[in-house]
């Protein structure tokens, strides 16, 4: 490998290990939502807040805040995986003559349509992650009221 592109693995393996350390090993996701069902208590900690409700009373609140939460999870490993996979592309955007399918598709539309790869999937991941963020503040909103 030509010494002006190791840039580009190392790169890589630091932006990839960063997320893939904070997701595995520290359970990371962009959710401040963590709850725990002890006894019939449930302990709800949303945004350094933490309060409790009676868990049975509040089963259905409870399913709906675990869905956001996992839909959370997985919409977030999602976007790892994508990152890891549209991330090479963007990187070797900066090396004309090294990117791959250069011989088939021109520099403009392997950039054009590296760009907009990453521009759609970034609208649709973004939207999704408020989405999913508004339904669960709206359900501790509603628990935090019945506290």
């Amino acid at each position: 490998m030509n010494k002006k592109l190791l840039w580009i693995p190392a790169v890589y393996a630091v932006i990839m290990g960063v997320l893939l350390v904070a997701t595995i090993g520290f359970s990371y996701t962009p959710v401040p939502y963590e709850h725990t069902i002890d006894d019939n208590t449930w302990t709800v900690t949303y945004k350094q807040e933490t309060f409790e409700v009676d868990a049975e009373a509040h089963v259905n609140e409870a399913l709906q805040a675990s869905l956001a939460n996992n839909r959370e999870h997985d919409q977030w490993n999602q976007d790892i995986v994508l990152i890891g996979a549209l991330l090479p592309f963007v990187l070797f955007a900066f090396h004309k003559e090294h990117r791959p399918f250069k011989n088939k598709v021109p520099y403009g539309a392997y950039i054009g349509f590296t760009l907009g790869v990453v521009v759609l999937y970034g609208i649709f991941s973004i939207s999704t992650h408020m989405d999913i963020h508004a339904e669960l503040k709206e359900t501790i909103d509603y628990l935090r009221e019945v506290s």
